[in-house]
């Protein structure tokens, strides 16, 4: 007993297994190709997110000298003398809500403190000014 098989039965499998193995070969490549395409956008996002990052850090990077302007002028609200000079080589401003503004290399810097109605600030020399209130706390 033997089975026989026609030619062009053979020819119709072999044509049906070229063209599902083309087929898989295409999804794979496909596969491949989305799959690279993700991995590169992933590492894309992932540097932009550093730099964003790193920018954002130097943006909220407050200068020491700026931090101890802030601390000294938060003091003085507190305390009971009616004046005190600050050596510093930027320039200083209060807005009448209370805000210090505060410039230093072309930055300025903002910092909210309560208690400075009626100071004035008065340039004394290039890196000297000179705070004064106009009232006792």
């Amino acid at each position: 007993m033997s089975l026989e098989v026609s030619p062009n039965a053979l020819w119709g499998i072999l044509y049906v297994a070229v063209i599902v193995s083309l087929l898989l070969v295409v999804l794979l490549l496909t596969y491949l190709a989305i799959n690279r395409s993700r991995r590169s956008v992933y590492k894309l996002i992932e540097k932009k997110l550093t730099s964003l990052e790193k920018r954002m850090d130097d943006l909220l990077k407050v200068p020491e000298e700026v931090e101890n302007v802030f601390y000294q002028i938060e003091n003085w609200v507190h305390s009971k003398s009616d004046q005190i000079e600050l050596k510093f080589s930027g320039d200083i401003r209060i807005d009448p809500g209370g805000i210090i503004s505060v410039e230093v290399g072309g930055k300025r810097y903002h910092k909210y403190v309560g208690g400075l109605r009626g100071v004035t600030v008065k340039r004394k020399g290039e890196n000297s000014f000179l705070l004064s209130r106009s009232y006792s706390p």
